[in-house]
């Protein structure tokens, strides 16, 4: 395989990274920055399509119709990134304070006959122990 074709492995691992951000970033981000839009009343509600049309200019042509669309949502994706401390401060960490995660509670949930299965399958998928679980347990009886 030539260098200048990327493997199947880089790409794989590319594609799980593009849709943690796009989830995780760009659409809480482009969340704000549209309700933002809407409460300073840039965007109308009841005809928002005519308002993102006016965002454009009007002999705009494709290709800066997609610079101020990538613009968006680099801004949203910045945004994103902002607002995760923020996230984990307000949910998550009251969350894990409400009910805490265990290798316990892991097993259960997936139906396991004790936490030595649970290490093993952690083993198998992701190469290493399950953090806190490196010894054989002893089975439960």
């Amino acid at each position: 395989m030539s260098d200048e074709t990327p493997s199947t492995e880089k790409i794989g691992g590319a594609i799980p990274l593009f849709f943690y951000d796009v989830i995780g970033h760009i659409f809480p981000g482009a969340t704000l920055v549209l309700a933002l839009a809407w409460y300073l009343k840039i965007i109308n509600t009841c005809n928002w399509s005519l308002s993102i049309q006016g965002l454009f200019p009007k002999d705009a042509s494709a290709g800066g119709a997609a610079l101020i669309s990538l613009l968006f949502f680099g801004i949203a994706n910045i945004i994103g990134i902002l607002l995760k401390p923020i996230s984990y401060q307000l949910i998550q960490k009251p969350a894990e304070w409400i009910d805490p995660l265990s290798a316990e509670k892991l097993r259960n949930f997936l139906g396991l006959e004790d936490i030595n299965d649970l290490n093993r399958r952690f083993r198998v998928h992701f190469g290493s122990e399950l953090p806190g679980l490196s010894q054989e347990q002893p089975k439960k009886k």
